[in-house]
């Protein structure tokens, strides 16, 4: 049902790819950021910031910086740290952190199966970052953020799988993080063909991240006029549901004064049964959300059931959002927006808790979704509440680069 393809990518040379893979460069510090354009010349964060350090960077236009990320991987092909396949290829990658392995595929999607529902979202786009996306695109050709696709266990990909990880990898190395990378590069026409027949009969594909980046492939398919295949698919890692570990994000509230801690409070006992716990608690149970305030901690009982929950308006964070942080900003007066973060489900909760460090903040913890939740809600055609999942593994950018333009 699924139609996926081999493609060639552009991608570092042996020798230099633990160097080029980078991290989103939202997830580094100033500092770090810094220290690795300073020290690493082959870092692709030079790429996807060719801006950085201009002296007029935040005044520059979209189309000056997406120029100037086009003309800086130009001159990584020219320089040859980055090259490009011959013949199109599948991509198999594994990484591992404290013996965790999350194994994928990459190849290239059909924008058309986004259309025809055979790849299925559960998260809501917003129209303005699918048009910047877009834009960039179009203006650079090139994407290095595959989007992650999940699917239920495909049995006849495992001996091919199994073929492959059995022999050295065309990439092997430990990042700072402590997490391993491999690659394999799968060219051989009969496993590429046996491979693509077996998505095609397999069933849904499930986008467990990169929503806007599909939205956006799409939204670029529609719009260009020339006339290529490449550009009527997108890069996409593709995992097994089993392959992938799902946290939540948890809530950070900050208010203005104790007076509107203690306005909370009294709207929490009203409508739910709310106890106070001795102890920091297991976030692992749905139907209940945890509350760290004023250095204590609080069980707060939605008494949903099992199947409300495989509705999106019987979700924890549905709950949280529609009964307990927008009426009681609503009541102030307040848009909750402005006083709400997010902080992903895989940090420690004790270190959130030494974070909050002042009477008038607040940490909601909740419970991770299932895989199984997400593929009821997605097959209804609903969507999750914003930040809903955090997603295990995060990919590295620039392994492996989709040319979008190529005839």
């Amino acid at each position: 049902m699924a139609n996926i393809i081999p493609f060639r990518a552009i991608r570092p040379i042996r020798n230099k790819a633990s160097l080029v893979g980078s991290r989103s460069y939202i997830q580094y510090s100033e500092e770090d950021f810094q220290q690795k354009l300073s020290s690493n010349p082959y870092t692709f964060l030079h790429i996807i910031t060719a801006t950085y350090g201009w002296a007029n960077s935040k005044e520059s236009s979209h189309t000056q910086r997406y120029s100037a990320v086009r003309n800086k991987f130009q001159e990584f092909m020219a320089k040859g740290v980055l090259t490009q396949d011959e013949s199109p290829c599948f991509y198999l990658y594994l990484q591992e952190h404290d013996h965790i392995k999350h194994l994928g595929l990459i190849g290239a999607a059909a924008v058309q199966d986004l259309e025809n529902n055979v790849i299925k979202g559960h998260e809501k786009t917003f129209e303005k970052r699918e048009k910047l996306f877009c834009e960039y695109l179009e203006s650079t050709g090139i994407n290095a953020e595959p989007v992650l696709l999940t699917h239920e266990r495909i049995p006849e990909l495992e001996s091919i799988y199994g073929k492959y990880i059995n022999h050295r990898p065309e990439y092997e190395f430990t990042t700072t993080d402590e997490v391993v990378h491999c690659l394999w590069v799968i060219e051989d026409k009969a496993d590429i063909d046996y491979i693509r027949k077996a998505f095609a009969n397999s069933v849904n594909l499930y986008i467990s991240d990169g929503h806007h980046r599909s939205a956006s492939s799409l939204r670029l398919a529609k719009k260009t006029k020339r006339k290529n295949p490449s550009k009527d698919f997108f890069m996409s890692i593709f995992m097994d549901f089993d392959q992938i570990d799902i946290y939540p994000f948890h809530r950070k509230v900050v208010f203005d004064n104790v007076c509107e801690t203690e306005g909370l409070m009294n709207l929490l006992i009203a409508r739910f049964s709310v106890r106070e716990l001795d102890r920091a608690p297991n976030i692992e149970n749905q139907g209940i959300i945890n509350l760290f305030l004023s250095g204590k901690f609080y069980e707060i009982n939605l008494e949903t059931t099992e199947k409300s929950r495989f509705d999106s308006k019987g979700l924890d964070a549905s709950i949280l959002n529609q009964f307990i942080l927008e009426p009681f900003f609503d009541s102030i007066q307040k848009d909750v927006s402005e006083h709400l973060s997010f902080i992903p489900g895989k940090i420690p909760v004790h270190n959130i808790c030494s974070e909050i460090a002042s009477p008038e903040e607040a940490a909601f913890f909740l419970a991770p979704v299932t895989m199984d939740q997400i593929k009821v809600i997605s097959d209804k055609g609903q969507f999750l509440p914003p930040k809903s999942t955090w997603i295990q593994p995060k990919l590295r950018s620039g392994l492996t680069i989709y040319p979008i333009f190529e005839e």
